[in-house]
């Protein structure tokens, strides 16, 4: 098995690759990434990532409010050339500042977004009972002031990162 790669270690890769292009977005749409380690053997490999509250059974779970901040901050990351390809409710947490989105394993970069046209956009916001012509001319709403959590969150990131190296390169653990 020399030089093949598990799907398992791709599909990861490939989900790494996807929060380092949303790096501006970590902890605000999506999760921190802390790192990717391996273990020494180099037969496991995990991303770590900060703690993205619960998530949803059904997107009937969200606020209106929280619907809209959602369906914007996947506007944002199609913005920056990253398609979910999975943007289901088991995909979506609820966390102190708002909707997170997470599992980005099929995701696809150098997505080209064709704004309000763009069949993700379109499947989401008809899943969330909302109108994308609509919400595509609605400026995203105010973003909602820190929380102690998120503070917290932020310090054992960078106490985390700066124990292991992170970011960017894999380590041994």
């Amino acid at each position: 098995m020399h030089g093949v790669r598990s799907r398992a270690v791709v599909s990861l890769g490939r989900e790494y690759n996807a929060y380092a292009a949303m790096r501006a977005f970590q902890g605000v749409a999506v999760p921190k990434v802390i790192g990717m380690f391996t273990t020494t053997d180099g037969k496991n490999m995990v991303l770590m990532m900060s703690y993205a509250g619960k998530a949803l059974k059904a997107f009937s779970e969200l606020e209106p409010r929280d619907k809209h901040t959602l369906f914007h901050r996947l506007v944002r990351l199609h913005k920056t050339g990253v398609q979910h390809n999975d943007l289901e409710p088991r995909n979506v947490t609820k966390s102190s500042s708002g909707p997170l989105i997470i599992d980005f394993d099929r995701a696809s970069l150098g997505h080209n977004c064709p704004g309000a046209s763009c069949q993700e956009l379109l499947q989401v916001a008809q899943a969330l009972d909302l109108d994308p012509a609509t919400e595509m001319e609605t400026p995203e709403g105010t973003a909602r002031p820190p929380t102690v959590y998120s503070a917290v969150v932020a310090f054992v990131s960078a106490v985390v990162s700066a124990l292991f190296g992170f970011p960017g390169c894999p380590r041994h653990v």
